[in-house]
């Protein structure tokens, strides 16, 4: 047989996927012609879908070395670099192949999945889009688009791309559970199911797809069948660190903390550099008391998705406690994490360190009082006097300073009302609440951008808290600011509360009004929330309502927490039901009131 003929015999094993078939003859022809580039690229491409990603390299070099203008043996070289998690060699093929072809749509979408996965976002936006100027309808990139814009923390984006993906390819059943879990992050929970039924319509044994569907049944309340979906994802794939996490997931919202911890470290043996487990494991252990080994696994959250932080530029990170010259310690996520890790301002100058916060500059004014800061200042402000010599992140402080007991957690009040306020919200509560009145300060909407996953029925509806307007000799005073004020509009005791009035906290300046406000109460009753963290770092007597799943932050028990003293914690028995939580409420105000008559 000729050469050009057993060539294309290859080449018609390769078409009718015969891989072992097509190698073989490879082998063959490349004993009879070493020098012919078309062979090992045809062998290349067959190892590497018969999954011998390491053969695969080495006969699609061969073949580039011999052909160095071919794009296609390029661009399988780079897929089985990247499967051998060689992502900077997979870079550097496919960025060979688009300057070979620059009209190759297939090199820049695999060079935008090389950049992806070493987490550079903006290149891999980059080559998405140049992939996609070239072929608009590509269901893969548009979905692997869709997967970085969920990494940024861009949900609406993500949602775009996916429904773009789903609509232009309609069987990407991958696609449809990427938007599934899109659409749960943007709380639209019963679109987020069907997309989570399609795909498991479209791919029934798919462990991946039936993981997904047991959180979108979870969000939709479906509990049972949220973990009878879990184990069957896992029965499917048990070696998959995806359908193994989401079951511990789903065991931790259950309450079956144990098998959940399990769970999250057979992920980390699956994946080790899972963040979302490393971080739920540190959740876990932090929920326990275990802050050594819980704070030495937070950082995880740095890795994790949508995680960003305005580091301030040209700044290296502290690499521990001994320092020449400022450090600017760096905060993050949301407000009432903040003020929470403020307390650590203390320790922060105990162990030496001149430290500037940097926070969201509405926090600047409330935490010009922190103690241990020399100084409070916005993300981005520039200091004309700066000597600012490294930057750390707030929320990984603990772990720096090798904070790991309850008492370094815990702190006498670190925060105080403005006296000017103070006063002004003072007289503004004497004229309006008689003389022997308990005035109790309610809140129940935290932010609902941070109301996902295990935060998901954090905040109440006020109508829960309409006991609370039926007790006598009480007082309710509307904390609320923002998302969650529109309730007062339906509620049946909105005419008996306390509103403070459109000016209460409008200005630029966060929890202002709030903080000299609460000065004067007698109790404050919150969801948990930024407000709750207010509360407790003012040393206000603090009520504090908890869903079924509250937050590692408020341990794993019980109606007391080491970060605030002067607060007590009244917890869900029933998934989803406050009436329990707000009739002990109830108790403990008319306790109170009775000892204030």
């Amino acid at each position: 047989m000729s050469t050009s003929k057993a060539l294309q015999r290859a080449e018609a094993s390769f078409a009718a996927r015969r891989w072992a078939e097509a190698i073989v003859a490879c082998r063959d022809l490349a004993a009879a012609d070493p020098d012919d580039a078309r062979v090992p690229a045809l062998a290349g491409a067959a190892l590497l879908q018969a999954g011998r990603y390491a053969e695969a390299v080495t006969q699609l070099e061969r073949s580039v070395s011999l052909a160095p203008r071919v794009v296609q043996p390029r661009i399988d070289l780079g897929l089985a670099l990247l499967v051998l998690r060689r992502v900077s060699e997979a870079e550097a093929s496919f960025r060979v192949a688009t300057s070979i072809q620059p009209s190759s749509a297939e090199a820049w979408a695999n060079l935008g999945d090389a950049l992806a996965g070493q987490r550079r976002w903006d290149e891999a936006l980059e080559a998405y889009a140049a992939a996609l100027r070239l072929r608009p309808e590509h269901a893969r990139v548009l979905n692997n688009r869709g997967n970085v814009h969920r990494e940024l923390g861009k949900g609406e984006l993500a949602v775009r791309d996916y429904r773009a993906s789903t609509s232009t390819d309609p069987s990407f059943a991958l696609a449809w559970s990427n938007l599934s879990a899109a659409l749960a992050a943007q709380r639209e929970f019963s679109a987020s199911l069907e997309a989570a039924r399609e795909a498991v319509l479209l791919q029934p044994g798919s462990a991946l797809a039936i993981s997904q569907l047991a959180l979108a049944l979870r969000d939709g309340g479906q509990v049972d069948e949220a973990l009878e979906a879990a184990e069957r994802a896992v029965a499917i794939a048990p070696r998959s660190p995806r359908a193994v996490f989401n079951r511990a997931w789903l065991l931790e919202d259950v309450g079956r903390r144990r098998e959940a911890f399990e769970g999250f470290e057979r992920t980390l043996e699956l994946e080790p550099a899972n963040p979302e487990a490393a971080l739920a494991r540190a959740h876990a252990l932090l929920r326990e008391g275990r802050y050594r080994e819980g704070w030495a696994g937070y950082d995880a959250r740095t890795r994790g998705r949508g995680w960003s932080i305005s580091a301030p530029p040209g700044l290296p990170l502290l690499q521990g406690p001994g320092a020449v010259g400022d450090v600017a310690i760096v905060a993050e996520q949301a407000l009432g994490d903040t003020i929470q890790f403020a307390r650590f301002g203390r320790q922060i100058e105990a162990a030496g360190l001149r430290a500037v916060l940097r926070c969201a500059p509405r926090l600047v004014r409330l935490l010009s009082t922190a103690p241990g800061f020399i100084e409070a200042r916005g993300h981005g402000e520039e200091r004309t006097d700066s000597a600012e010599v490294a930057w750390f992140p707030l929320m990984s402080v603990p772990r720096l300073l090798g904070l790991d007991t309850e008492r370094d957690i815990a702190a006498p009040p670190y925060l105080r009302g403005e006296p000017g306020r103070s006063s002004h919200w003072r007289e503004w509560l004497a004229a309006r609440v008689v003389p022997g009145e308990l005035r109790v300060g309610i809140a129940w909407q935290g932010n609902p951008k941070t109301e996902r996953a295990n935060l998901l029925g954090r905040s109440w509806p006020l109508a829960v808290l309409a006991p609370l307007a039926r007790l006598p000799n009480v007082r309710l005073v509307c904390l609320q600011r923002g998302p969650g004020l529109d309730q007062l509009e339906h509620a049946e005791f909105s005419s008996d509360l306390l509103v403070p009035g459109p000016n209460f906290d409008d200005g630029p300046d966060a929890f202002i009004d709030s903080a000299a406000l609460m000065e004067s109460l007698d109790a404050i009753v919150t969801s948990d929330s930024a407000v709750a963290h207010l509360a407790g770092a003012l040393g206000r007597p603090t009520l504090i309502g908890l869903h079924h799943r509250a937050d590692w932050r408020w341990g794993a028990g019980g109606k007391t927490t080491t970060w605030y003293p002067t607060a007590i914690l009244y917890r869900q028995t029933r998934r989803g039901d406050w009436r329990d939580v707000v009739d002990a409420i109830a108790g403990e105000l008319v306790r109170r009131s009775a000892v204030q008559l």
